[in-house]
This record gives structure tokens, sequence and C-alpha cells, in this order.
């Protein structure tokens, strides 16, 4: 299991049943967290995801052009969650408790061609990359969105669309026959962002930017961000390409 996941597994177990550091100083000031604000919640389940003595708060980053709600649970009664920060690290944004990373990063930026279409980006970018057998076997899929219901994992925002890299059940099969141990888990068959047992998945947004996306990892639990309130706002950075 990815670092991350298993913490932010922990976090929300414990402080969800009672309740992601302080900045490093290495970090550049463009890291920074706005003036504590309750944002107030359009959906109950928003509210209801709020680990105990928490509140909803803006973030964004000038650098990456993004903006988005977190957490901040640094006057929460118990321990772990109050030094989680959301820190940029070139075109990433990583959750850090105190001075340690958490990875992997929450949300990491690329770049594509305006014209081009996000199943062509993602197959030139990612699985172009990948061996022969995966290529043959991963695909491109859209994720279901529109209906404005808030869900956890899957974007709920008609105007935004989602992506997975995923394999083929053939070829899941296939790998479980060469790997029974691992049989009945979901394993990172089409590369680093490709399904995994975690919720990940691309996600583009037409209307704001036609020239950048997102790899958003929401983990196996609550993040301690809305991954429903991310915003692109493209002027303000060029995403980088990996």
């Amino acid at each position: 299991m990815k670092i991350r996941n298993l913490l932010g597994v922990l976090i929300f177990l414990v402080l969800s049943g009672c309740s992601q550091g302080t900045k490093p100083n290495s970090i550049a000031q463009e890291n920074r967290q706005l003036p504590e604000k309750e944002i107030s919640a359009e959906k109950n389940i928003k509210q209801e995801r709020l680990a105990q003595g928490c509140i909803w708060i803006p973030y964004e980053s000038a650098a990456l052009g993004i903006k988005m709600s977190v957490q901040d649970c640094s006057k929460a009664p118990d321990f772990y969650g109050r030094n989680i920060r959301f820190i940029v690290e070139g075109s990433q944004i990583f959750e850090y408790n105190g001075e340690t990373r958490l990875d992997p990063p929450v949300i990491e930026v690329f770049s594509k061609n305006a014209e081009e279409s996000m199943q062509t980006a993602l197959q030139t970018q990612f699985l172009s990359k990948l061996s022969a057998e995966a290529q043959a076997d991963c695909t491109v899929e859209r994720l279901p969105t529109g209906d404005n219901t808030y869900f956890f994992g899957r974007l709920s925002d008609p105007k935004k669309e989602g992506y997975t890299l995923n394999p083929s059940a053939a070829y899941i099969q296939e790998i479980e026959k060469r790997n029974p141990e691992k049989a009945g888990e979901l394993m990172e068959l089409c590369g680093q962002y490709g399904a995994s047992n975690g919720i990940a998945y691309f996600e583009y947004h037409p209307e704001e930017s036609q020239t950048k996306f997102l790899f958003v990892e929401v983990g196996q639990a609550y993040p301690l961000f809305d991954e429903q309130s991310i915003q692109i706002v493209d002027s303000l950075a060029q995403a980088k390409n990996k």
C-alpha cells in the first residue's frame, strides 16, 4: 500500500472516531494556506467528512494555478492531523505531516496541446510508455459524471471530466495466474498512473483550461482535501509536462 494511503486511513479512522505539517523552512513562500476561514458546504456529506475539530479552509497554489478546499485541523483536540499541510513541490502537491512528506502526491499537474483530446494525451504520455503487453491490454476509460450528486471518489460536476487507465479483465486474470499470491488485488498493471487499490484518476476541466490536466490521488479513505472542490486557474502558471 502507498505510504500516504496507509497513513490516510489511519488519520481518518482515528480523527473520525474522536478527530494532512508545519511547513518546512526549505519550502518556498508560494506554498501557503490562506487565512483561516470556514467554507460553508453545499452538500451535507462534505460536512460529515470533517474530522472532529477541523474546518474547511481555502487553499491555493499560484505556481500551479490550483484552488481547492482542505481541512485545517490545527485546533483539533487530538494529535496527528494537527500537523498536516499541503505543500507544492515542482508540479505536485504533497501532504506533509510535520517534516515528513507523505507519498504519493495528492495532485500532479500535466499539460497537453489545446487541440489534443484527453484520450490522445493519456495514450501518448502514459500508455505508450508501458510494456507491449500492457499497451495491448490497457485502455483509457471515461468516468461517469454529471448528476450533481456529491460522491466520494467520483466527479460530480458535469463540467469536469475524469479518466482512468484500466486493464482488461483478461489481462488481470493472466497476471493473477503468474502471481497467485496477489489474486484479488488490483495491481498497477497499467503503470504508476493506472488503476490500483486506491481511488485515483485523471481530471480535466475544459472550461477552465484546455492545456492543463491533473492526476488526483484520493486514496482509500476520505482525504483531508475536498477532491470535488478542485479548480484550475490556467492563467497563473504553465504546468510541467512529464
